[in-house]
């Protein structure tokens, strides 16, 4: 028994041995697969989205006025950042006009 250890020892790592030459041969022999390539250009990126819900500001502002009457210009656009005392719009008020006379 013990001459047949070092007998398959040695046989045992000639076999892996040839299994990793057959292995690492085989890889070797293969052919890198061609790639398509394309150029780069510059463009727009265009990506729409469709979705269904409801939008809320996330700073609100409520607006009260001393009198009534009718929107007659509005002076600032949607968006735009405003200061205190800016003037906003105009109001056709009727009734003001005949308590300052």
């Amino acid at each position: 028994m013990k001459k047949r250890l070092p007998l398959i020892i040695t046989v045992s790592l000639v076999c892996i041995g040839i299994v990793l030459a057959i292995v690492l041969t085989g890889r070797a022999g293969r052919e890198t697969p061609s790639l398509d390539t394309v150029e780069v250009t510059r463009g727009d990126i265009v990506k729409t989205v469709l979705a269904d819900g409801s939008l809320e500001a996330p700073n609100k502002a409520y607006l009260s006025f001393g009198a009534t009457g009718t929107v007659t210009e509005v002076l600032v656009d949607e968006g735009n950042n405003v200061t205190k005392d800016q003037v906003l719009a105009r109001l056709d008020a009727p009734s003001l006009e005949s308590s300052v006379e």
